[in-house]
C-alpha cells in the first residue's frame, strides 16, 4: 500500500521520540496519509468489510506512532483505538469517508444536471447492478447490517452499449 510506504518514510519525525510536537505530527498525517488513505473514497464507499478494515488498521498505526501509545504499562495491553482516537480527536478511517461521502452525496442531489442528480437514486429506473449495496442507502444510513439488496428476476431490457445486446431479467426490490 502507498500509505504503508509514506508512513515509512515519515517514521523518524513522526515518532514519538522525534522533534515534532503532536499535533505537528497530527497535522502531517492529516496532510499527507489520510487523503492517501481516503482517494476517491465516494466511488468505492461499498467496498466489503475486510477492505475497510485493512485500512483502518494502517489509520490505527499511524494515530499509535503518532502518540506514542502502543503498550498500557500497567496492564501490558494495547491501549483501545477508541481512546487513540478520543486522545487525538480523530474520527475513525471510516467515519471520515462516510461524511467526506455525504457531503458528495449532497453535492450529487443539489446539483441541476439529471444525471449527476440520479446518481444516487435507488427506485426501479436504475439499471446498474454490481452487487453490492446501493451507495446512497449506505451513506445515508439505512444500512441494514451489511445486508445486500435482493434483484428478482420480474422486468426485462436490454443493454445497448455492446455490440451484441445482452438481455438482463432483473428488478431492483428493496
Amino acid at each position: 500500500m502507498q500509505a504503508k510506504r509514506i508512513k515509512s518514510v515519515l517514521l523518524p519525525p513522526l515518532n514519538r521520540n522525534g522533534p515534532l510536537p503532536a499535533d505537528l505530527k497530527l497535522t502531517i498525517y492529516k496532510l499527507l496519509i489520510r487523503p492517501i488513505l481516503t482517494y476517491a473514497s465516494a466511488s468505492w464507499i461499498t467496498t466489503p468489510l475486510t477492505n475497510r478494515l485493512k485500512l483502518q488498521r494502517v489509520h490505527n498505526s499511524a494515530i499509535r506512532l503518532i502518540t506514542g501509545k502502543c503498550i498500557n504499562p500497567s496492564t501490558n495491553h494495547y491501549y483501545p483505538t477508541q481512546l487513540l482516537h478520543e486522545e487525538t480527536e480523530l474520527a475513525t478511517l471510516w467515519q471520515h469517508i462516510m461524511k467526506a461521502a455525504g457531503a458528495f452525496h449532497n453535492r450529487c442531489r443539489e446539483n441541476t444536471n439529471e444525471t449527476i442528480e440520479n446518481i444516487w437514486m435507488a427506485d426501479e429506473q436504475n439499471t446498474w447492478y454490481t452487487g453490492h449495496q446501493i451507495p446512497g442507502a449506505i451513506i445515508a444510513g439505512e444500512e441494514n447490517n451489511n445486508t445486500r439488496h435482493t434483484y428478482t428476476a420480474t422486468q426485462t431490457h436490454t443493454h445497448t452499449h455492446t455490440h451484441l445486446p445482452i438481455r438482463c431479467f432483473w428488478r431492483l426490490r428493496l
